[in-house]
């Protein structure tokens, strides 16, 4: 048995070199030349590769102006993310960084450019496109209302809400924004619930900015329970008990359903540990 795998592999050996000289001879008919080796990369891969270079090179000014804005910068950052964008002009982090650095300075024409770029063209950020992201749609909402364009910021809510399925977020599927009777309010608090409940697209969350955002969603919708709940969330993790038991108890008087109950557990939960530290007190 063994004597005869190895004559069946001598066979399969010759196979394969017979085939390959009658491919080689076949070649030599045509009289074509032999392609050489770079004539195997297609057109679309250099392309590719050649994009990827480009994004190489204008990441450190990228991130020369992250630690600008850091500082408070925010004129030099846009510099360095336009000198970026230069180089590539379709990385999604320098537009919305780039965004966010005329929203700082007040430029909020230019900042709306920036999310146009992002939510209506190709640019790509974490592997794919970001024009359907929801952190960017809303605040690109938050910075049309800021520059009064109100008709397009409800077009832009729209566009988030239509895709929620696909987003799969809790506060657009409770808000519907009536195109032809906007309510600005509800807009505006809805985009900051979002922004206050989901983590920033590019970076870690900045706690003080979340809360920042439920905050102004909770008092532009004071009777909106789940801004509410989701303050009390923030407030809590942020160490401020009693200012989280506060928005849990309106959370439990406007809510029903699931959210009564889960506003009720967390008011209970903090009620209990505010006892048992007054109690473990000498």
């Amino acid at each position: 048995m063994k004597l005869f795998h190895t004559m069946l592999g001598v066979v399969l050996i010759l196979c394969a070199a017979v085939a390959a000289l009658a491919c080689l001879q076949q070649d030599g008919h045509s009289g074509s030349p032999r392609p050489r080796d770079n004539d195997h990369m297609s057109k679309g891969w250099q392309a590719a590769q050649a994009e990827a270079e480009k994004q190489e090179r204008a990441r450190p000014l990228v991130r020369q102006g992250e630690q600008a804005a850091a500082k408070g910068r925010h004129a030099e950052a846009e510099s360095l993310y336009r000198k970026a964008l230069a180089i590539y002009p379709h990385d999604a982090a320098a537009l919305l960084h780039l965004a966010g650095a005329c929203e700082r300075e007040g430029k909020y024409g230019e900042a709306i450019k920036a999310y146009r770029e992002v939510v209506y063209s190709n640019a790509t950020g974490w592997g794919g496109s970001m024009n359907s992201d929801p952190t960017t749609r809303m605040r690109y909402v938050l910075a049309l209302l800021r520059n009064g364009n109100t008709e397009e910021a409800v077009t832009v809510y729209g566009m988030a809400n239509r895709d929620v399925i696909r987003i799969d977020h809790k506060p657009l599927l409770e808000v519907t924004i009536d195109p032809d009777h906007p309510d600005m309010a509800l807009l505006e608090g809805a985009a900051h619930l979002v922004l206050g409940t989901r983590s920033p697209t590019f970076g870690p969350p900045v706690a003080a900015e979340q809360l920042a955002h439920l905050k102004a969603a909770m008092s532009l919708q004071p009777r909106w329970a789940l801004a509410q709940f989701r303050c009390g969330q923030a407030l809590e993790k942020a160490g401020q008990p009693a200012a989280a038991r506060t928005a849990y108890r309106k959370a439990m008087a406007l809510a029903d359903g699931d959210l009564k109950e889960q506003a009720k557990d967390a008011n209970r939960r903090l009620s209990e540990a505010t006892a048992a530290r007054a109690f473990a007190k000498p």
